[in-house]
């Protein structure tokens, strides 16, 4: 059973994917989604669509954690935005979101 854990900020997510064997996490991929600024918020949103749904089918993902990286600096409504598109994707993809 693969897994994925997301560090979800505005401007990045970043993503490790591990299988738990005997309770230690083997790391498989670990790595980051840079957001273009360039774009605008429904872009940027179909942009993480895009990507972290192949990152979900390439590696056969069945749960994953969501952790979100909340600073005085960013935009809350834009990181819910976020955080919402990546839980809508896990949701319809099948996989298990783990709080």
């Amino acid at each position: 059973m693969n897994f994925i854990e997301f560090n979800i900020s505005v401007s990045e997510i970043e993503f490790s994917i591990f299988k738990k064997i005997k309770n230690k996490k083997i790391y498989i991929v670990k790595n980051k989604l840079i957001i273009p600024k360039s774009f605008d918020i429904g872009n940027r949103l179909n942009y993480i669509k895009k990507l972290v749904s192949t990152i979900i089918k390439e590696h056969d993902i069945n749960k994953s954690y969501i952790n979100k990286n909340e600073s005085e600096n960013e935009d809350t409504i834009q990181l819910i935005k976020i955080e919402g598109i990546v839980e809508e994707l896990l949701f319809n993809c099948g996989v298990e979101i783990c709080k």
